[in-house]
């Protein structure tokens, strides 16, 4: 997340498969899968409390029980310990009870989701302006933060993380097609056109892709395709 989120002392990212790591440091991988699952239940509840019953759902596809609870501990105390190694001072506050479950405490910049999010809501108020130019740059910089399909090898572990990873998702795309809308306002047709053409046969039902790409075809002066398109 590096620039983006120059305040922050871990970084947990979701966009791509569940690592985490200190500020500006090397990512790591989760290997424990249950333990990845629950460092993404926490990670995509953005800091509020998650509760226990929840957890042992997501985790076990289980109702909540003594057994399971005594489980939920031990990955509890795994996950506190690597965020203690992460942070010695204060990573073993960084996951705490909290009422009926545990909660991520997470300060601004240190979850990727929400530092996407940001520049996203940026770069449409600069849109929104006429920066047509701020706006590409600030869609370009959220889209730089993902490696890959999100919570990729958690989301098949567990139904509720599938659920986010689709709106997270459908998010990414909608960035996609205006950061594309940008560059068209910018007069480089040429540039996305191919780009275009390849989202389209990925997505055929997304209308506002289909536009965009019969938009670049025009303005390239490829009126046949366009039309076909």
């Amino acid at each position: 997340m590096g620039g983006d989120r120059p305040d922050a002392g871990l970084a947990v990212a979701l966009l791509g498969s569940v690592e985490i790591g200190s500020a500006g440091g090397v990512m790591t991988p989760v290997a424990q899968p249950r333990l990845r699952v629950l460092l993404g239940l926490l990670g995509v509840a953005g800091g509020r409390m998650v509760t226990a019953e929840a957890l042992v759902d997501g985790l076990w596809g289980e109702e909540w029980s003594p057994a399971r609870e005594r489980n939920l501990h031990v990955l509890v105390y795994q996950l506190r310990r690597r965020l203690a190694a992460l942070e010695p001072v204060q990573g073993g506050a960084r996951l705490a009870r909290a009422g009926a479950g545990y909660r991520l405490v997470l300060n601004p910049g240190e979850l990727d989701r929400d530092v996407f999010r940001d520049l996203a809501e940026r770069g449409r108020e600069a849109a929104r302006k006429g920066d047509a130019a701020g706006a590409r740059e600030l869609f370009a910089r959220a889209l730089g933060l993902w490696r890959g399909a999100a919570l990729a090898d958690a989301a098949p572990l567990c139904s509720r993380l599938a659920g986010e990873a689709a709106r997270l998702e459908e998010a990414r795309l909608a960035v996609v097609e205006e950061r594309i809308g940008c560059d068209l306002a910018l007069g480089r047709p040429a540039e996305v056109a191919g780009e275009l053409a390849g989202l389209v046969s990925e997505f055929p039902l997304r209308e506002r892709l289909t536009a965009l790409l019969m938009t670049a075809l025009y303005r390239c002066g490829r009126r046949g395709e366009a039309l076909a398109a």
